[in-house]
């Protein structure tokens, strides 16, 4: 189950300012997977900012619910995609949350599209130093909050940074497996 809720949201990350296509997110090359997130490039496209880091697993606090938070740079922008398997939002739903990284308010009028199971936002690329000093991202609602954990965020943003780095060969080439 994780491992499809995982493949649906690489299906709705934005890059290049676009939605991709489920078939381009199928075409992923594994560059390597430390921590706990798998790096991968973009088949096919041998520009910067075409790799994504993703973390899928299982809540134990929420029955085992599948959760996966997905990460990509593309130029001065982070994309971030939150998958959680129990939300079922409108294709394009527009959500207003704040967003939290462990107790503080990082954007505080955060926009988020929603796509079933996906809420996806771009923020500026400087979110990147207060993810790294995370352990858990928090979306607050209504009527609840949403939390999402992101341990060794800090490793896998750094293979992700070689990942974009990398030429597509050597990417494909890598695939290697860290603890």
């Amino acid at each position: 189950m994780v491992a499809s809720v995982i493949r649906a949201s690489l299906a709705a990350v934005l890059l290049s300012g676009t939605l991709v296509a489920p078939a381009a997110a199928a075409a992923e090359i594994p560059f390597e997977t430390v921590k706990g997130w798998d790096v991968e490039r973009s088949a096919g496209d041998a520009g910067p900012g075409v790799c994504i880091m993703s973390r899928a697993y299982k809540d134990a606090d929420d029955g085992n619910a599948a959760n996966a938070v997905v990460f990509a740079l593309e130029g001065s922008n982070a994309n971030l995609v939150l998958v959680y398997e129990k939300w079922n939002w409108d294709k394009t739903e527009t959500v207003k949350a704040p967003l939290l990284l462990d107790k503080k308010v990082y954007a505080p009028k955060a926009t988020w599209v929603g796509n079933g199971t996906t809420l996806t936002a771009q923020f500026s690329d400087s979110i990147v130093p207060n993810l790294l000093a995370a352990k858990t991202i928090v979306l607050k609602f209504d009527d609840g909050a949403a939390d999402f954990k992101i341990p060794g965020f800090a490793e896998g943003y750094e293979s992700l940074r070689r990942c974009n780095l990398a030429k597509p060969a050597a990417a494909a080439g890598s695939a290697a497996t860290s603890p």
